[in-house]
């Protein structure tokens, strides 16, 4: 068949394992990627806050979880500024309007964190930050 709806036995085989191992949880194995994400997540937040906290319709979420926040700017962030703010600033940012059929997520960005360093994450966000007053001044003026 060109489709099956069952998972790999070996895979099921594997989790059976990790859960016999650690009393039917697998909480201590993700334990330290849970620890990694949350140290990430609060390398941005704490740099969103150094960089951006005083920029007027500048916002996010501290998500519980997940590996992105999501961020509101003064202005739309459609595909053409995505390539300005890498060009100019050398940072890129996904557009929640990437994600969506209408205009309602022009003004927001997806921010992840999963992936980099927290010095990684301080960077990207002076840069960013630097690409966001650059536009929310024009814009504002």
């Amino acid at each position: 068949s060109f489709l099956t709806v069952n998972t790999s036995q070996l895979n099921q085989g594997i989790v059976g394992g990790l859960l016999l191992a650690n009393n039917a949880s697998l909480r201590q194995w993700v334990e330290p990627v849970v620890a990694f994400y949350m140290a990430n997540r609060a390398a941005l937040l704490k740099a969103l806050t150094r960089e951006l906290g005083d920029v007027e319709g500048v916002a996010w979420n501290t998500p519980e979880g997940g590996f992105f926040l999501s961020l509101n700017l003064p202005f739309p962030m459609l595909a053409d500024d995505v390539t300005l703010c890498a060009k100019e600033f050398g940072v890129v940012v996904m557009p929640m309007n990437f994600f969506a059929s209408d205009a309602s997520h022009d003004n927001v960005v997806r921010l992840a964190f999963s992936a980099a360093t927290p010095s990684l994450l301080d960077e990207a966000v002076t840069r960013f930050a630097g690409y966001v007053r650059s536009r929310a001044y024009v814009h504002c003026a």
